[in-house]
C-alpha cells in the first residue's frame, strides 16, 4: 500500500514542472522555489523563514540572539513520519564557509527538526566532507528547470518537539498568508 502511495506521489510531481531560475544567478527565492517543488506534492507543508523563538526570549534562549532558518518542510503525512526538515540556502561560498565556522549557529536547528540540510547551487560546496556531519547537503542544478541533487544525506536526528516551535511555525504561516 505504501509503495502505491509513493507512486502516485511521484507521478504528481510529474504533473508539475520544476522551477526556472528567474535570472541567469540563482537567487533564494528560486532554491525556495525548488525545495516547494520537491516537498509540497508529497503533502510537505514549506514555510521561508523561519525564527527560533518569537517575542521575548524564553528562559533558556535568554542572552542568545534569535536565530533564522531560510526554509523549514514539516511532513503532514504518517508515512513521512511528520519530519522536520530545516534549510539553509547559501547563495555565495563564503557565506557558506562563513557558516560552517560558526557551529552555534545553527545548534538550535539540531535540537528541533529531524533532518538539517544545506542547499546551494553548483561551486559553492566544494565537497560533501566541507559539510558539517549533522547536516545533509543539496546541491541545485539546472536541468530542465532547477532540481535539488542529493550530494550528502542528513541524518536523522531526535528533535524535541515545544510550545517555542508549534508557536514559531504557526506565526510563520500566517505572516505568509496575510
Amino acid at each position: 500500500m505504501m509503495e502505491r502511495q509513493f507512486d502516485f506521489m511521484e507521478d504528481a510531481q510529474k504533473e508539475q514542472e520544476p522551477p526556472v531560475a528567474t535570472t541567469d544567478k540563482i537567487t533564494v527565492e528560486d532554491a525556495v522555489e525548488a525545495i516547494r517543488y520537491k516537498y509540497e506534492s508529497y503533502g510537505g507543508v514549506v514555510i521561508p523563514e523561519v525564527c527560533s523563538f518569537q517575542g521575548f526570549p524564553p528562559e533558556w534562549e535568554a542572552g542568545k540572539a534569535r536565530r533564522r532558518i531560510d526554509v523549514v518542510v514539516v511532513e503532514t503525512w504518517p508515512s513521512r513520519d511528520y519530519l522536520r526538515r530545516a534549510f539553509e540556502i547559501k547563495i555565495e561560498r563564503s557565506d557558506f564557509l562563513r557558516e560552517i565556522r560558526n557551529p552555534d549557529k545553527f545548534a538550535w536547528v539540531l535540537t528541533r527538526f529531524h533532518e538539517f540540510w544545506y542547499v546551494a547551487p553548483s561551486g559553492v560546496i566544494k565537497s560533501e566532507e566541507e559539510v558539517p556531519e549533522q547536516a545533509g547537503w543539496f546541491e541545485l542544478v539546472r536541468r530542465r528547470g532547477l532540481v535539488l541533487v542529493r550530494r550528502k544525506k542528513a541524518p536523522r536526528l531526535s528533535p524535541e518537539t515545544d510550545d517555542v516551535l508549534v508557536a514559531t511555525l504557526i506565526h510563520a504561516l500566517v505572516r505568509r498568508s496575510r
